[in-house]
Formats: structure tokens, C-alpha cells, sequence
């Protein structure tokens, strides 16, 4: 038997596979749904319109869909908080200048062209700053993101596990945790907080046990960069994809590829498959949140900048992308391949 067939894992399959995208689950973590609560609207309704389009291939464990819901208003407060400082600041800012009033009211040009302009900025930007303050703290409990979500996952979400299968999952998570086996083993410390140490493994069972019934590849959307669920590279921390084993092990399971990535890269691609490329302000404001977000701040070799109009200098045999790897070929200036599992 060749490598490749011994260890398919280890090997790029090609990424822009309209069947691929056509047939696959795609499941989204938790954490990649929390962090949509720091994108604008307008790129909320850009993964909106893509999800709609995939609608028939959505599917979410109960466990990821329950950690959402959990940890929603916690989320939002945290971004209710950040806001306020802000403001804050804002409000801190304008004090130093504020003790020149009487100087710069008796000139012409600093008035004019100094305080004039910096009191207008200031207001603006005070007058905005309130108007999302108050669009977030009423989000905590009329939520138009929840419901938009909601409605098209309404039924497309797993069922509660019984009190047998909660057993036996913890039992299983025990084992694999012992042995450093994926996913979940990172959470070991929180055993004493009951079930929540083993929340990644449950998800993860939930996911193989409704794709073996489909036998169909999975497309995981995930924003936890624990290195449970990614392999890293062990220079630059950069995500090079799901861990082998996780990807062998669906493949076991299921028969199937199994595919991970971030929520920038899931846009981005979406938008090429489904032929609706994203907007240059979405793009912005995703390189932007990945830059924030992403463990690999140092080294930025994403989906995003390969499909947008910009381009990282990387040394030589750094091509490879989280997820998406380039390659030169006569009949195409950038052919896309994606490792089974990877993705930014």
C-alpha cells in the first residue's frame, strides 16, 4: 500500500470542489458563531446570504448549538463593556485640549482648523459609539442575529444526548484524555467543573455519529485555535489544519474527508464557490478580525489574503496556506488545494 492511501491525512486534496461543497456537512463550532457578534452587520448578512445558499448542508451538534446559546449574553457583555471603555476614553481625550479653549478661540486658524475639526471628530465619533452601546445592550435581550440564526438551523440541530449516552461519552473523553487523543484533552483542566471539560468531545462524537449515518465529509467552522483541534506549526504557531488524528479518525469512522477552518476562510471560500465574492469593506474588516483573533498574529498566510487583493511576503516554502495551499500550473495562475482538515 502507498503512503498516500495509508495516510491520506497527510496529503492536500484540491479545495475548490464545487461536489465537495455540494455534498459536505458544515457544522459550526460555537465559538466561530460567538465571534460573529464582533463583525459589522454588514458582514453578518455577507455570511447570512452564504448560509441561506448552504442551507441544506447545515447541521449542528446539540453540544455546540447549547454552548452557543449559553454563552451568547456573555459575549455581548464583554462587547458592551469594551464599548464603554472606549467611550470612555474618547470622553478622556478631549480633556487635554479643552484647557487651551481661551487660546484657541482667540485664533483664527487653530480654531478653524484645529479645535473646529477635533470637536467635530470627537462628536461623531461619541454620537456612533453610543448608537452601537445601545444596539448591543439591547441584543442581550432581543437579539435579531439569534433569531436569523435560529431560524435556519431551527431544525437542523442534533438531539439532546439521554443521561446513558452522557455516561458513556464521559467515560470515552476519560480514556482519550488520558492518552492526549483529540479533541478535548486541553480542557482537562476544568474536570471539576463537571461536563463542561468534556464539551469538545461530546460535540466531536455528535459529529461523527450523524455523518456516519450521512456518510458525507464534514467542513467544521471553528474559531478555538487550541491545539486539540489544530495541528500548529511548531516555528511560527501558525494553524496548518485539523489534527491528523482527528481527520484518520473520521475517515475510520465515516469513510469520508473531514475539514476545518476559521470563519474568515469559511467566508472567503463560500463566497468563491458559491461565485459571490466578498465585499471589499467585509474583506477589510476580516483580515482585521483574523489579525486580532488568529494565535498566528506574526504570520499571516490566510485563505483571506490569498482570495483578496492582498499579498503577505513569505520566505520560500511558506506557500502553504492554513487550509489552502497554492500551486502554479499552465492553465491557471492560482489553483486552490486544501489539506483534508485545514483551513485558517
Amino acid at each position: 500500500m502507498s503512503m498516500k492511501k495509508a495516510f491520506p491525512e497527510y496529503f492536500a486534496r484540491d479545495a475548490k470542489d464545487n461536489l465537495l461543497w455540494t455534498q459536505a456537512l458544515i457544522v459550526f463550532d460555537a465559538s466561530a458563531l460567538l465571534d460573529t457578534y464582533t463583525f459589522s452587520e454588514t458582514t453578518r448578512l455577507t455570511l447570512l446570504d452564504f448560509l441561506k445558499r448552504l442551507e441544506k448542508q447545515l447541521w449542528m451538534p446539540h453540544q455546540f448549538a447549547q454552548e452557543f446559546l449559553r454563552n451568547r449574553r456573555s459575549v455581548i457583555h464583554k462587547q458592551v463593556n469594551r464599548y464603554k471603555s472606549i467611550s470612555k476614553a474618547f470622553s478622556e481625550f478631549r480633556k487635554p485640549v479643552a484647557q487651551y479653549d481661551n487660546d484657541i478661540s482667540a485664533d483664527h486658524f487653530l480654531r478653524t482648523h484645529l479645535a473646529n475639526p477635533l470637536k467635530n471628530f470627537y462628536d461623531a465619533a461619541e454620537k456612533e459609539l453610543k448608537e452601537h452601546l445601545k444596539a448591543l445592550e439591547s441584543m442581550a435581550n432581543v437579539d435579531p442575529w439569534l433569531e436569523q440564526l435560529s431560524e435556519l438551523i431551527d431544525t437542523r440541530a442534533g438531539d439532546a444526548p439521554t443521561m446513558a449516552d452522557y455516561r458513556r461519552m464521559v467515560e470515552d473523553a476519560k480514556f482519550r484524555f488520558s492518552l492526549n487523543i483529540p479533541p478535548g484533552w486541553r480542557d482537562q483542566a476544568k474536570e471539576a467543573q463537571g461536563l463542561l471539560a468534556y464539551g469538545d468531545y461530546f460535540g466531536w462524537s455528535q459529529i461523527l455519529e450523524h455523518a456516519k449515518k450521512k456518510e458525507c465529509p464534514t467542513i467544521l467552522v471553528i474559531d478555538d485555535s487550541k491545539d486539540d483541534w489544530w495541528e500548529k506549526d511548531p516555528a511560527t504557531k501558525k494553524l496548518r489544519g485539523a489534527r491528523p488524528e482527528l481527520i484518520a479518525e473520521y475517515r475510520t469512522v465515516v469513510g469520508q474527508n473531514f475539514f476545518t477552518l476559521r470563519i474568515e476562510s469559511f467566508i472567503f471560500l463560500a463566497g468563491e464557490i458559491l461565485g459571490k465574492p466578498v465585499a471589499d469593506p467585509v474583506k477589510e474588516e476580516l483580515r482585521a478580525h483574523e489579525a486580532a483573533t488568529s494565535p498566528d498574529r506574526d504570520v499571516k498566510i490566510t485563505a483571506a489574503k490569498a482570495l483578496g487583493t492582498e499579498q503577505p511576503k513569505v520566505r520560500r516554502g511558506e506557500e502553504k496556506l492554513s487550509g489552502v495551499s497554492e500551486s502554479k500550473s499552465p492553465d491557471s495562475d492560482r489553483n486552490m488545494k486544501l489539506t483534508p482538515g485545514e483551513g485558517d
